[in-house]
């Protein structure tokens, strides 16, 4: 078994280099092609997400435990240091480039991520690069707020803290708040009109039923739909069949 499955426990917080942060929920024992493994039970209760990781092989180096707040602290303030773009100015070169970075699992390059894509009134990025963004500032304000035990509230507090001038919105929560404090309003005139029940009508059975529009002409009281009756009209005329036209 790797050396490093000793640093795992059950109930504990690693960080994922493409999820971010997770919790351990079991380390179980898996038989796989005649083969036993130690399998590293992950979930994300907020994507909904569970992942299993072996203790042994590749994919244990996806898997790192948190990062000491020290070193964490000396991450954070690259941002403060500016706009750090480096390498080709292409998006299509710069996306592949921030994915890389994003999905690291290095605390300094997730740092470097937001710090390149931090958004300024000079320069706007596509949204591909506000998605990246947002996922990278989500990873890293999770982190703070496991290392320091605080919200994640009081995380991007502490992040606008180190990096004087700068304001962090994550979306995840700034919109779920406003969600909370102002719901969505009801349609209460579109409502009205479903649950009036339709008024009585004096007309007979023949008449047009009251759920249909009345017809409103320009400049004009409204008027009732013309209803059209079929009659029965005598004519002298001999009707003729299709076998009749085959006849002749």
């Amino acid at each position: 078994m790797d050396a490093t499955a000793n640093l795992y426990q059950v109930g504990g917080v690693v960080v994922h280099a493409k999820h971010g942060p997770s919790h351990i929920t079991a380390i179980e024992s898996e038989v796989i092609t005649g083969t036993e493994y130690q399998i590293l039970r992950l979930t994300y209760p907020r994507k909904q997400l569970a992942l299993s990781v072996p203790l042994t092989g590749t994919g244990i180096r996806d898997v790192r435990p948190l990062t000491p707040e020290v070193t964490l602290r000396a991450a954070i303030k690259q941002i403060s240091a500016g706009r750090m773009r480096t390498g080709p100015k292409a998006w299509n070169q710069r996306s592949a480039r921030l994915l890389e970075q994003l999905n690291s699992g290095d605390i300094n390059q997730l740092a470097s991520v937001v710090g390149e894509l931090y958004p300024k009134p000079d320069a706007t990025e596509p949204p591909a690069g506000q998605t990246i963004y947002q996922e990278a500032l989500d990873r890293l304000v999770q982190e703070i707020s496991l290392v320091r035990s605080c919200s994640e509230a009081e995380a991007v507090a502490y992040l606008e803290e180190l990096c004087p001038g700068k304001t962090f919105r994550l979306d995840r929560l700034y919109f779920g708040a406003a969600v909370a404090a102002s719901p969505k309003p009801v349609r209460r005139g579109f409502m009205k009109k479903i649950a009036e029940p339709a008024a009585e009508s004096d007309e007979s059975d023949e008449a047009v039923p009251n759920s249909l529009p009345k017809l409103m002409p320009r400049g004009g009281a409204p008027r009732k739909p013309r209803r059209v009756r079929l009659q029965e009209v005598e004519s002298d005329r001999p009707t003729r069949t299709v076998s009749d036209r085959y006849e002749e």
